[in-house]
């Protein structure tokens, strides 16, 4: 559209993991599980961002934005461990085979708790981890870590380890 359209100003917004006291996605439910598997070998770094620092950021570009695509993120990674352990969760691995199988039938059988098809399971194996530094150099200031946007997610969920 950016291209055939040159004269519209196209601001895109690229978030990572969503998350906050008021949400409610599939992530955020499978985050708050008391248990949970991993793929074996595997303890790829996380990222998330605040709600609010997603509405604050909308906000912003609305009104300061260049065209052009902005990362939103808190500042930091977790891991994946380092998530489980906040929620204490208890968490087994699986390989990836036999995870992407079961997670595959529970999603053609439509069974639960699997909200997601299958290929989810290659966020575990090919992480991403994006820079927010585009929306910083314009003067956005995030209020939040990753660490802090999963922290109030889990206190609201009263998942939250000691």
């Amino acid at each position: 559209f950016a291209r055939s359209h040159p004269q519209v100003e196209v601001i895109i917004v690229r978030p990572t993991i969503v998350i906050g006291p008021n949400i409610s996605n599939y992530i955020g439910r499978m985050i708050s599980q008391p248990r949970g598997f991993t793929i074996k070998g595997t303890n790829p770094p996380m990222q998330f961002v605040h709600e609010e620092d997603v509405a604050r950021a909308f906000h912003f570009l609305l009104k300061k934005g260049d065209a052009g695509a902005y990362n939103l993120t808190g500042d930091g990674t977790l891991t994946l461990a380092e998530s489980a352990a906040l929620s204490n969760s208890k968490t087994v691995e699986f390989p990836f085979g036999f995870a992407y199988g079961l997670i595959h039938l529970y999603w053609l059988l439509r069974l639960k708790p699997v909200e997601s098809q299958a290929g989810v399971l290659n966020f575990f194996r090919y992480p991403w981890v994006i820079s927010n530094d585009k929306i910083k150099k314009l003067g956005f200031k995030f209020e939040h870590t990753s660490r802090d946007a999963l922290t109030a997610f889990l206190k609201a969920q009263g998942r939250l380890a000691n």
